[in-house]
């Protein structure tokens, strides 16, 4: 499934330090509150598993990339990252005003329909100008049917452009919880884990300049095979007990790059 590349690109130490300016107090202790109200909500109603927080540096441009399943998705990688992090939201979540207010403050910035297009590209690029971690979702929308989508190519752009520090993360379960257009369903701690318990592994950070060399679809597939590894990892990580059933006593299969 990995594309074969002629040079190795460079894994980032989590340990680097690059200077971003000093955070708003008031936003840095909401976004802290926030934290402590979600990490248990998702334990509770989830039983969700994280593995590799270490991994994330703690300062700098930061491009988190992940898989898309879910509405909790956000959240989720939030609480798995413990970064503060911008994210983009379909500008109709924002017509509530509360619902607007809530993911503003904790930095939700608005786009159109496709979030990977210029709209969501000129955003993410002002964030990491900033010195922001950002969280992006390169299939562009929620999954239907659970399987991971080819990357968009905006991804690309961002990379060439602004050579980041890429963090792969991979979410498991977040769609057999909250399918899309469905209503969710919950895998509660203590009890043996279900098809609606979730998991989040993060990978190794990678140097941005190291593959922004590379042709836009051989980027995109380098791209999807680092999450589709996460993913798988995150898949085996949620299947962990004792009594399982259903799809979870199947093996979890490595995602592949989808042909078109």
């Amino acid at each position: 499934m990995s594309t074969v590349l002629t040079n190795t690109p460079e894994l980032v130490s989590p340990q680097m330090r690059l200077p971003t300016g000093p955070e708003d107090r008031k936003a840095w202790l909401w976004y802290e509150l926030a934290y402590l109200l979600s990490f248990p909500l998702y334990r509770a109603l989830w039983g969700l598993r994280v593995k590799g927080t270490a991994l994330v540096p703690p300062t700098g441009p930061l491009l988190i990339l992940a898989n898309h399943q879910s509405y909790l998705d956000p959240v989720a990688v939030g609480v798995a990252a413990r970064r503060h992090m911008g994210f983009m939201a379909k500008r109709p979540l924002f017509e509530n005003p509360g619902l607007s207010w809530l993911i503003r403050s904790l930095g939700a910035v608005p786009v159109d329909n496709e979030g990977t297009g210029i709209d969501g590209i000129k955003s993410v690029m002002k964030m990491l100008d900033a010195g922001r971690a950002v969280l992006v979702f390169p299939e562009g929308e929620r999954t239907v049917g659970g399987n991971m989508r080819r990357f968009e190519p905006g991804v690309t752009t961002l990379v060439r452009r602004k050579n980041p520090t890429i963090l792969p993360l991979g979410i498991a379960g977040a769609h057999a919880a909250w399918p899309k257009g469905k209503l969710p369903s919950f895998s509660f701690p203590f009890f043996p884990p279900s098809e609606s318990a979730m998991a989040i592994c993060i990978g190794n950070p990678i140097s941005g300049e190291s593959i922004a060399g590379m042709e836009r679809e051989e980027m995109q597939r380098f791209l999807f095979d680092r999450v589709a590894e996460q993913k798988f990892e995150a898949e085996k990580l949620r299947r962990r007990g004792r009594y399982l059933s259903g799809d979870l006593l199947t093996p979890p299969e490595l995602p592949i790059w989808p042909e078109k």
